[in-house]
């Protein structure tokens, strides 16, 4: 079998504590790695490159849905 090597990898920490750490691989392959500080189960998200695009329109639709919901904007960091 052979090796998928890490292209690119890249990581962001919440404001709530909550870290997203990203990796993709040569062969298109997308790890998002959940990790919350609060002792709550770590998550791991796996996707294919392919679905990269459908995953952020998700987000964007519910940031979106949100938005609409609250007066057309959403909270400010560190408000939640």
């Amino acid at each position: 079998m052979q090796e998928d090597n890490t292209l690119a990898s890249t990581s962001f920490m919440a404001d709530d504590g909550v870290s997203f750490h990203g990796a993709i691989a040569e062969s298109g392959r997308v790890v998002i790695d959940v990790a919350d500080p609060v002792g709550e189960e770590d998550n791991t998200v796996r996707l294919l490159l392919t679905d990269l695009d459908q995953f952020a329109d998700m987000l964007r639709q519910l940031r979106a849905s949100y938005d609409a919901a609250n007066g057309g904007h959403g909270p400010a960091a560190g408000e939640l």
